[in-house]
């Protein structure tokens, strides 16, 4: 039974204190269209009041309820649940009871998610329509008087085992997990190419996506959104650092110095004055052009090629590092034709403007499931760029 597993409110409905009908469905499901717990709560108060025959009262509200709501309670002209006013042998009271169609609901769900996250193309700041949609369903039910408490809910280890069990028979754990191994399974390829220094990058970019898969394992799909865009950054400076090595032929492992600079700091460099500071290049052909130049102009005036003369030289000097910003993003798409800024976008605003939300929530990993899809397509055609980069004529099996 899904009712047993699938998330709700931490709060419950409440039937009236006098009168002939009870609500027999006084849980809240997560992301099931508040207006169907709006009708309940004021159906219910309608026929304890009235002194007209319940069912007649049920059913006129019904019909209203089904013709102005039809938009938000059905999918494809199926509805997502029904209400209904029984009597039992139980009790002397009538029974008001909702009845979910799960597989509707699912699909519905599904849907709604697909929709969300297609806008995210048009522009990342997009996917905070997911979060809005989420909180937008519990407080037009409950108003801003009742705030929930996470303790009941999100972080409540029985809630966490229910919600893993809801996502392993939907599938949609498996669905997420198969997506991020084929992000592993490009990475490793790269990692077939034998060049020095690869693994240190590449070392970065499946450590990010294992702590996704960690974060996984408390449903903490927000934090996922920090790793993902971590390792689009990683990404990034891999390619352009990858890039810029390729000027130096004669320069065996200098990919790995860069690895080592971009990554280790100095701790004697937060002691120095502000104009000494460290220095942040965000454009990708100014980075370049002052790499190339000051790295030839080193390499020329030495008899002998040493990679940590060279690292010693770049931290003496103050060499910039790849500082990442959307204009760095957009930059980067120009020049390597591929497009991963609106996914680093979507990754920032839910970092910077979203807080855990404090219920389970299938429409967010729904979310995150079709974002991760979109995801690591884009991943993947960025991270294969990269044999042509460095001109490998072995062929890497992607």
């Amino acid at each position: 039974m899904f009712s047993r597993i699938f998330p709700s409110y931490p709060i419950q409905m409440v039937s009236p204190r006098r009168g002939n009908v009870k609500i027999a469905s006084r849980r809240l499901y997560v992301d099931f269209p508040y207006v169907y717990w709006d009708f309940i709560g004021r159906v219910a108060y309608k026929i304890s009041e009235s002194k007209e025959n319940p069912q007649k009262v049920f059913q006129q509200e019904m019909e209203i309820f089904n013709k102005e709501r039809r938009e938000i309670t059905t999918f494809n002209n199926v509805p997502l649940g029904t209400i209904s006013l029984v009597a039992t042998p139980h009790t002397t009271k009538l029974l008001l009871k909702l009845r979910v169609n799960w597989p509707v609901f699912f699909q519905y769900l599904e849907n709604k998610a697909r929709e969300l996250i297609s806008k995210i193309e048009k522009d990342g700041s997009n996917i905070m329509k997911v979060y809005n949609e989420i909180i937008n369903n519990y407080f037009s039910l409950v108003g801003t008087r009742i705030v929930p408490n996470p303790q009941l809910a999100r972080f409540n280890v029985h809630q966490l085992e229910n919600f893993k069990e809801l996502l392993r028979r939907l599938q949609e754990e498996q669905d997420i997990r198969n997506y991020l191994s084929n992000i592993k399974r490009a990475i490793n390829a790269v990692e077939t190419m034998k060049l020095e220094g690869i693994k240190l990058w590449t070392l970065q970019l499946n450590s990010d996506f294992s702590a996704v898969e960690m974060c996984l394992e408390r449903m903490d799909i927000l934090s996922c959104y920090f790793y993902l865009r971590n390792a689009l950054e990683n990404l990034v400076k891999l390619i352009v650092y990858s890039d810029i090595a390729k000027n130096f032929n004669t320069c065996q492992g200098i990919l790995e110095v860069f690895f080592f600079y971009d990554k280790l700091y100095d701790n004697e460099l937060y002691d120095k004055s502000a104009e000494k500071a460290e220095k942040r290049f965000y454009s990708i052909q100014r980075l370049e052009s002052e790499y190339v130049k000051r790295i030839t102009r080193y390499l020329e005036s030495t008899p002998e090629i040493d990679l940590e003369k060279i690292d010693s030289m770049m931290r003496e000097k103050q060499f910039p590092r790849l500082g990442i910003d959307r204009q760095t993003l957009k930059e980067f798409e120009n020049r390597y034709k591929v497009s991963i800024k609106n996914y680093w976008v979507a990754c920032s605003e839910v970092i910077h403007n979203q807080s855990p939300l404090p219920f389970f929530s299938l429409l967010e990993v729904k979310s995150f499931k079709h974002f991760l899809r979109q995801y690591s397509a884009r991943f993947i055609s960025a991270i294969k760029i990269i044999p042509s980069i460095i001109k490998v004529t072995k062929k890497v099996p992607f």
